[in-house]
């Protein structure tokens, strides 16, 4: 059994996988990605939570990232451009003790062998198990949340497409919402807004977890972002096509009461 604990900004290296590399190459560019941790592992197939919790004090990184976390995958072949594996490991969120923060690294690792990844694996013709490291960053609870395109992904036009909803992204992402969409061009000038029916928001549970919320009619039909968010997003979205290139991308985002946040960045995939 083999852990290794870094701070994502020294997240630099392959064996971290693409999610984690990515967001630390977005903090070294200046760009607003919550703190995290990056766990690598290895052999810990049988491994349980009272044998985890003896490698590290995880109060005091849970407390180091504000007391509140959500664990995420960073695989070795995740958010490539060949494979995405969207949607396909399992994320944590809203975690706040020490035990949910163990069983959640376990539970993050060991998604790897769900039905679902072996399934994305041998469909992409994948044989080998991928590489897995767990990203531990702090919560960020937002008033509103989703997704930036950088090509249309329906068209490929070259613009910003951007998907939001209330309340966590996971609403956006999961399909669970019909979201806000708005198309802004390069010179971020709105050219399409399209207001969805977001009639439930995700939100964060006292306790842990999420609970989903009945949206009223008002907010179901208002727009979940204002027109200087939207210029926000457009500028964040120029500094990352700066950063990384002019290939395409998709990046999950949130807004809380401190501001827009970068969550993830990813190669867009066919």
């Amino acid at each position: 059994m083999q852990i290794n604990i870094v701070d994502l900004s020294a997240a630099h290296d392959a064996h971290h996988g693409g999610k984690a590399s990515r967001l630390s190459k977005a903090l070294q560019l200046g760009l607003p990605v919550p703190a995290g941790m990056v766990i690598t592992l290895k052999a810990i197939e049988t491994l349980t939570v009272d044998e985890l919790s003896r490698f590290c004090d995880w109060g005091e990184l849970l407390r180091t990232l504000g007391g509140c976390v959500v664990a995420r995958s960073s695989a070795s072949a995740e958010d490539s451009e060949d494979a995405s594996f969207a949607g396909q490991f399992l994320t944590v969120v809203n975690i706040q003790s020490v035990d949910q923060l163990l069983q959640a690294i376990i539970d993050v690792f060991q998604s790897q062998d769900s039905a679902g990844v072996k399934g994305y694996m041998a469909h992409r013709s994948m044989c080998d198990r991928v590489a897995m490291s767990i990203l531990i960053q702090r919560m960020v609870d937002p008033r509103s949340a989703g997704v930036l395109f950088s090509r249309h992904p329906v068209t490929g036009e070259d613009c910003f497409y951007i998907e939001s909803a209330w309340g966590l992204g996971e609403s956006v992402v999961g399909g669970l919402v019909t979201p806000d969409a708005f198309r802004m061009n390069r010179e971020l000038v709105l050219l399409e807004r399209t207001l969805g029916d977001k009639q439930i928001a995700i939100r964060a549970s006292a306790e842990g977890g999420v609970v989903e919320e009945h949206l009223d009619l008002c907010l179901r039909h208002k727009s979940s972002l204002t027109a200087e968010e939207l210029i926000n997003l457009g500028e964040l979205a120029l500094q990352c096509l700066s950063g990384f290139g002019r290939h395409g991308f998709d990046m999950e985002w949130a807004i809380d009461e401190n501001g827009l946040w970068l969550l993830q960045i990813r190669p867009l995939t066919a």
